[in-house]
């Protein structure tokens, strides 16, 4: 069966639903009930905007497979590293905690090496019920910079509490660069949900009352929605992120299905490949300020470099660029504390072949 014979039959399964939304938006107006004259008419409209919010899902991309299983999509999103498990048990039947909530939208963003290394600048938040020395304190201090959660009246974030599904709905929403009261409203999040791709169940139009049973499995179906869906901001699918973060490789991205082979090369304005992706290949410490950086290939220009201990991001070490020639460079550093591990920051470094990388980067211990 053709992914477009599959699509017609999800909408056509869907279809036999429509009576039974156009029954509940009556049931909520009384006043509908009375002036059956007019029922016809606005059923006519029901059903137009219904499928007019079919056809807008219907221009989702089809690279992943729609009939996947559950097993299948948790697989998957675990290959990207964004949902994890134990010894192959996703829990998939238990409730998903806020804090867990926060982990998820992180690592779906490709800045899970990001948060984990600046921990010190996420970690300490405004919530009083967020210990900074919890593993979750940085995912959530990094989400709640980005405007993606927030607390509930008190000013509490309650990071062990199940989070609903709406609530889960909002936090996805933002990843993708909808924001609550700007975009949608807390009353019509389901439906704002639907309209983008995150759920495809007719339901979800008329739905409103939030479902606080909201399982680890629910988030795994949203999650692999999301990967094919186009942010508001920049218009490319989310997997790209994954892409420009070096979590997965365009090849990759091919093979795990989220580009289809033949729009691979339509893609090439949106990521371009690098044949030789730059990668640090051995640090060498002389002694106690002179230490030797060494890449896999030539590289013409540096943005910025910093260097700071491991666990104080703060506690930079002063240093200068004494050389950097063809694929190394020799920096002269202060006295540095023997023992102490240290990292160095690379952003900006442009190859001999114009290919830019953000940010590398690389450890060493102090002598």
């Amino acid at each position: 069966m053709s992914l477009n014979e599959t699509f017609t039959g999800k909408i056509l399964s869907n279809i036999y639903t429509i009576i039974s939304i156009i029954d509940i938006i009556y049931l909520k107006n009384p006043d509908e009930r009375e002036k059956r004259k007019m029922k016809a008419g606005k059923t006519v409209l029901v059903i137009g905007l219904i499928l007019s919010l079919l056809a807008s899902t219907a221009t989702i991309s089809l690279a992943l497979p729609l009939a996947a299983t559950q097993q299948q999509k948790v697989q998957l999103l675990d290959e990207l590293r964004i949902f994890t498990g134990s010894n192959g048990d996703y829990r998939l039947n238990d409730k998903l905690s806020r804090s867990e909530a926060a982990a998820l939208a992180v690592r779906i963003m490709g800045k899970d090496y990001e948060v984990l290394l600046n921990s010190s600048k996420y970690k300490n938040t405004t919530y009083p019920d967020v210990d900074p020395n919890h593993w979750y304190a940085p995912y959530v201090g990094f989400c709640t910079q980005e405007g993606i959660l927030s607390g509930d009246t008190r000013g509490y974030y309650n990071p062990n509490d199940p989070v609903t599904e709406k609530s889960f709905l909002k936090i996805v929403l933002g990843v993708l660069g909808y924001q609550l009261n700007t975009d949608y409203t807390w009353d019509n999040v389901y439906r704002k949900a639907f309209e983008v791709g995150l759920v495809t169940n007719l339901s979800y139009i008329a739905k409103e009352e939030d479902n606080t049973d909201f399982k680890r499995g629910d988030a795994v179906n949203i999650l692999y929605n999301a990967l094919l869906l186009k942010e508001k901001s920049t218009d490319r699918e989310l997997f790209y992120r994954l892409i420009d973060s070096k979590v997965i490789t365009i090849e990759k991205a091919i093979e795990l299905g989220l580009i289809e082979k033949a729009d691979d090369e339509n893609k090439e304005e949106d990521v371009k490949k690098d044949e030789t992706p730059t990668k640090i290949e051995e640090v060498i410490v002389f002694d106690k300020n002179t230490v030797s950086v060494i890449f896999n290939e030539d590289i013409k220009s540096i943005g910025g470099v910093f260097i700071f201990e491991a666990d104080d991001e703060d506690r930079e070490l002063d240093f200068d660029i004494e050389e950097m020639e063809d694929d190394y460079l020799i920096i002269k550093t202060d006295d540095q504390v023997p023992g102490q591990e240290y990292i160095i920051e690379f952003r900006d470094i442009k190859d001999a072949d114009g290919n830019i990388l953000d940010s590398l980067y690389t450890y060493f211990t102090g002598t």
